[in-house]
Protein backbone atom coordinates (compact mmCIF):
# COMPACT_ATOMS: atom_id res chain seq x y z
CA UNK A 1 0.00 0.00 0.00
CA UNK A 2 1.78 3.19 -1.06
CA UNK A 3 2.40 6.25 1.52
CA UNK A 4 -0.42 8.84 2.40
CA UNK A 5 0.36 12.29 1.29
CA UNK A 6 0.26 14.54 3.93
CA UNK A 7 -2.42 17.74 3.77
CA UNK A 8 0.75 19.71 4.68
CA UNK A 9 2.46 19.10 1.46
CA UNK A 10 0.09 21.19 -0.25
CA UNK A 11 0.51 24.28 2.55
CA UNK A 12 3.89 23.47 2.02
CA UNK A 13 3.86 24.38 -1.81
CA UNK A 14 1.49 27.34 -1.35
CA UNK A 15 3.79 28.91 1.27
CA UNK A 16 7.46 28.13 -0.82
CA UNK A 17 5.70 30.18 -3.51
CA UNK A 18 4.19 32.88 -1.37
CA UNK A 19 7.97 33.24 -0.08
CA UNK A 20 9.36 33.50 -3.68
CA UNK A 21 6.42 35.81 -4.42
CA UNK A 22 7.17 38.05 -1.01
CA UNK A 23 11.39 38.00 -1.93
CA UNK A 24 11.13 39.53 -5.37
CA UNK A 25 9.28 42.23 -4.23
CA UNK A 26 11.22 42.82 -1.65
CA UNK A 27 13.99 42.51 -4.04
CA UNK A 28 11.92 45.04 -6.33
CA UNK A 29 11.76 47.64 -3.11
CA UNK A 30 8.31 47.81 -3.06
CA UNK A 31 7.56 45.84 0.16
CA UNK A 32 8.12 46.02 3.55
CA UNK A 33 8.99 42.81 5.17
CA UNK A 34 7.19 42.18 8.66
CA UNK A 35 7.77 38.87 10.63
CA UNK A 36 4.50 36.87 11.21
CA UNK A 37 3.47 34.19 12.58
CA UNK A 38 0.73 31.85 11.24
CA UNK A 39 -1.74 30.08 13.24
CA UNK A 40 -0.46 26.17 14.53
CA UNK A 41 -2.05 23.23 11.95
CA UNK A 42 -1.13 19.75 13.27
CA UNK A 43 0.81 17.46 11.47
CA UNK A 44 2.79 14.29 11.04
CA UNK A 45 6.44 14.72 11.46
CA UNK A 46 9.38 12.72 10.20
CA UNK A 47 9.47 10.50 13.01
CA UNK A 48 5.70 9.37 13.32
CA UNK A 49 4.90 11.52 16.28
CA UNK A 50 2.11 13.97 15.58
CA UNK A 51 2.44 17.73 17.07
CA UNK A 52 1.62 21.30 16.44
CA UNK A 53 3.82 23.08 13.85
CA UNK A 54 4.04 26.69 14.24
CA UNK A 55 5.14 28.56 10.90
CA UNK A 56 7.20 31.62 9.81
CA UNK A 57 6.44 33.60 6.84
CA UNK A 58 7.35 37.11 5.95
CA UNK A 59 4.00 38.95 4.96
CA UNK A 60 4.52 42.44 3.53
CA UNK A 61 3.35 45.55 3.12
CA UNK A 62 3.63 48.32 0.63
CA UNK A 63 6.20 51.06 1.84
CA UNK A 64 5.29 54.11 0.45
CA UNK A 65 3.48 54.53 -3.44
CA UNK A 66 5.74 55.20 -6.27
CA UNK A 67 3.86 58.55 -7.20
CA UNK A 68 4.43 60.13 -3.81
CA UNK A 69 7.92 61.31 -3.58
CA UNK A 70 9.77 61.58 -0.61
CA UNK A 71 9.81 64.42 1.37
CA UNK A 72 13.44 65.89 2.83
CA UNK A 73 12.79 65.78 6.75
CA UNK A 74 15.08 69.01 6.82
CA UNK A 75 12.05 71.07 4.46
CA UNK A 76 9.21 70.13 6.87
CA UNK A 77 11.17 71.18 10.05
CA UNK A 78 12.93 73.89 9.11
CA UNK A 79 16.56 72.45 9.76
CA UNK A 80 19.58 74.01 7.80
CA UNK A 81 21.69 71.38 8.78
CA UNK A 82 20.78 67.54 7.77
CA UNK A 83 21.33 65.12 10.40
CA UNK A 84 24.70 63.86 10.53
CA UNK A 85 26.56 67.09 10.01
CA UNK A 86 29.28 67.53 11.90
CA UNK A 87 29.44 71.51 13.31
CA UNK A 88 31.26 74.00 15.46
CA UNK A 89 28.97 75.51 17.96
CA UNK A 90 30.54 79.03 17.95
CA UNK A 91 29.30 79.62 21.53
CA UNK A 92 32.16 76.73 22.57
CA UNK A 93 35.01 78.93 20.51
CA UNK A 94 37.38 80.32 23.07
CA UNK A 95 40.71 81.73 21.32
CA UNK A 96 39.91 80.28 17.66
CA UNK A 97 39.89 76.65 19.49
CA UNK A 98 37.23 74.20 20.57
CA UNK A 99 37.92 70.51 22.60
CA UNK A 100 34.68 69.37 21.23
CA UNK A 101 32.14 69.47 17.86
CA UNK A 102 28.43 68.25 17.40
CA UNK A 103 26.52 66.04 15.18
CA UNK A 104 23.79 67.05 13.97
CA UNK A 105 21.16 64.05 15.17
CA UNK A 106 18.02 65.70 14.62
CA UNK A 107 15.64 68.75 14.82
CA UNK A 108 16.29 69.43 18.68
CA UNK A 109 19.44 67.18 19.43
CA UNK A 110 22.85 67.54 18.69
CA UNK A 111 25.32 64.77 19.98
CA UNK A 112 28.75 65.75 21.61
CA UNK A 113 32.12 64.56 20.10
CA UNK A 114 35.53 65.35 22.11
CA UNK A 115 38.94 65.96 20.47
CA UNK A 116 40.80 62.42 20.66
CA UNK A 117 44.60 63.66 21.71
CA UNK A 118 45.61 60.28 21.44
CA UNK A 119 45.49 60.40 17.81
CA UNK A 120 46.98 64.42 17.65
CA UNK A 121 46.11 67.01 15.34
CA UNK A 122 47.90 65.42 12.47
CA UNK A 123 50.83 66.50 10.32
CA UNK A 124 49.54 70.24 9.66
CA UNK A 125 47.23 70.77 12.31
CA UNK A 126 43.71 70.99 10.27
CA UNK A 127 43.15 66.90 10.63
CA UNK A 128 42.29 65.97 13.84
CA UNK A 129 40.29 62.48 15.54
CA UNK A 130 36.72 63.10 17.59
CA UNK A 131 35.22 60.55 20.28
CA UNK A 132 31.78 59.81 20.18
CA UNK A 133 30.27 61.16 24.02
CA UNK A 134 27.09 59.91 25.34
CA UNK A 135 26.05 63.72 25.92
CA UNK A 136 22.66 65.77 23.75
CA UNK A 137 22.61 69.27 23.72
CA UNK A 138 19.44 71.26 22.87
CA UNK A 139 19.95 73.57 19.66
CA UNK A 140 17.69 75.51 17.66
CA UNK A 141 17.83 73.83 14.38
CA UNK A 142 17.01 77.06 12.08
CA UNK A 143 19.94 79.46 13.45
CA UNK A 144 22.95 78.53 10.56
CA UNK A 145 24.90 81.89 11.57
CA UNK A 146 25.80 79.95 15.16
CA UNK A 147 27.52 76.95 14.08
CA UNK A 148 30.66 76.43 11.42
CA UNK A 149 30.00 72.97 9.09
CA UNK A 150 33.07 70.52 9.56
CA UNK A 151 34.28 68.59 6.67
CA UNK A 152 34.54 64.79 7.24
CA UNK A 153 37.55 62.74 5.95
CA UNK A 154 36.66 59.73 7.67
CA UNK A 155 34.34 57.42 9.94
CA UNK A 156 34.44 54.57 11.93
CA UNK A 157 32.00 52.25 12.42
CA UNK A 158 28.72 53.47 14.13
CA UNK A 159 30.55 56.43 13.81
CA UNK A 160 32.14 56.08 17.00
CA UNK A 161 35.53 58.38 15.89
CA UNK A 162 35.57 60.79 13.15
CA UNK A 163 38.26 62.56 11.39
CA UNK A 164 37.55 66.06 10.23
CA UNK A 165 39.38 68.74 8.92
CA UNK A 166 39.55 71.76 11.35
CA UNK A 167 39.25 75.33 10.29
CA UNK A 168 41.78 77.84 10.94
CA UNK A 169 41.90 80.12 14.40
CA UNK A 170 40.76 83.06 11.95
CA UNK A 171 38.33 81.41 10.39
CA UNK A 172 36.57 80.42 13.45
CA UNK A 173 36.80 84.14 14.87
CA UNK A 174 35.79 85.40 11.77
CA UNK A 175 32.54 83.07 12.13
CA UNK A 176 32.09 83.97 15.09
CA UNK A 177 31.55 87.62 15.08
CA UNK A 178 29.09 86.93 12.63
CA UNK A 179 27.11 85.18 15.07
CA UNK A 180 27.54 87.79 17.67
CA UNK A 181 26.47 90.44 15.46
CA UNK A 182 23.28 87.87 13.74
CA UNK A 183 22.22 87.27 17.62
CA UNK A 184 22.55 91.56 19.08
CA UNK A 185 20.43 92.28 15.50
CA UNK A 186 17.38 89.25 16.75
CA UNK A 187 18.16 90.42 20.97
CA UNK A 188 19.11 86.44 21.48
CA UNK A 189 21.79 86.51 23.89
CA UNK A 190 25.16 84.83 23.34
CA UNK A 191 27.73 83.73 25.72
Amino acid sequence: MPPKKRPADVSTLKRSKRLEENKENLNKGTLKPKLEIESGTESDSDDGSKGKRIELCISSKKTRSAAKPAVDQGILTGMVFPKGTYVIRLRDAIDGDVKWIWRVDHHQLIQKYLLDERYGKGKNGSIRWYTKSFRYCGWFCNEAWNFLILKVTSKEVNEQRVQVVFPSAREIEAARKVAVEENRKRRIPFD
